[in-house]
């Protein structure tokens, strides 16, 4: 009797160790993929990264050449954006403000990094949040505070 319970407890045991390895092991294997392609993009251009962040499926990155990589997908390729050519960084948060008995409450639909380029061409949008795509807000607010801080310190 003590043998079957105790096969029974390593049984139980092991229907919730397993899976949650192979979730742990997916999600190492996700971030190595994505910090590879950042090194790759990174190496094309001649420079090693000084400073990285990964959240969700996005991934961004700056070299020591002032090169910005950026990953929306881990399916994707790394965008590359040439600071030297960036005239200004800002934070935008799009949302919807509702009343409720006493106090507003802020929705965030979609949080972006917009830099605006030297030239006239059309600025660029690096997304942080989406509500389409993330159920939740984790820490892409911090993350979009120190990047467009990172950033704004390389316009200089």
């Amino acid at each position: 009797m003590d043998i079957r319970i105790a096969l029974i407890g390593i049984f139980i045991l092991l229907i919730i160790i397993v899976p949650l390895a192979i979730i742990h092991i997916k999600g190492e294997n996700k971030e190595k993929i994505i910090i590879n392609k950042l090194k790759s993009a990174a190496g094309n251009n001649g420079s090693p990264i000084e400073q990285y962040d990964l959240w969700n499926d996005y991934a961004i990155s700056i070299s020591t050449d002032k090169m910005l990589y950026y990953i929306k997908n881990k399916n994707e390729a790394a965008t590359d954006i040439d600071l030297s050519q960036i005239a200004a960084c800002r934070i935008i948060n799009s949302g919807k403000e509702f009343n409720a008995i006493a106090t507003n409450i802020n929705a965030v639909n979609k949080l972006e990094l917009l830099l605006t380029p030297k030239n006239s061409h059309k600025p660029i949008s690096l997304t942080f949040f989406e509500e389409e795509a993330n159920l939740y807000i984790n820490e892409e607010i911090r993350l979009i505070k120190k990047w467009n801080e990172i950033i704004n310190k390389n316009l200089q």
